[in-house]
């Protein structure tokens, strides 16, 4: 099984990587902080960034977690990026995200405060492209209880 893990952590030793490692030993690892991805409507064929090669590795995956640490009371805007940008092909044949399982990692500061508004986020986005949504972990002890 081919895992991959989008970190939407800006730390290269993060919390979000070592949550992962919880739930999966073995992943493939898309760090967003090191990506160009311009956001929704802002990018033009003559200036192509690099959404083609993250929608290429989502689909030669057969599960993904996607991680994001708690950065004043919400998610990432480096997650909201990919997110948006995600809305240019979760409706076509080519949207990559469709029947695989996904877990969620929301980890940080006060993580239950914003776990609200993720549940809500998360589960409007695994309706919307098709995905399973297996759970939403903000810690080591909850992702090890993960059956991934």
């Amino acid at each position: 099984m081919n895992t991959l893990l989008f970190n939407a952590s800006a730390e290269k030793g993060d919390t979000t990587r070592s949550i992962a490692r919880a739930i999966s030993t073995a992943f493939d690892e898309i760090r967003l902080v090191d990506q160009n991805i311009a956001q929704f409507g802002q990018v033009s064929e003559s200036e192509k960034d690099d959404f083609d090669k993250v929608i290429a590795k989502i689909k030669a995956a057969d599960k993904i977690i996607i991680g994001s640490p708690v950065y004043w009371g919400g998610l990432t805007s480096l997650l909201y990026t990919l997110i948006d940008r995600l809305g240019e092909v979760y409706h076509t044949p080519k949207n990559p995200f469709r029947d695989k399982e996904v877990v969620i990692i929301v980890q940080g500061a006060w993580p239950q405060e914003v776990l609200p508004h993720a549940k809500v986020y998360f589960e409007h986005f695994a309706e919307n492209y098709n995905f399973h949504l297996l759970d939403i972990v903000t810690n080591l002890q909850e992702a090890a209880s993960v059956n991934f």
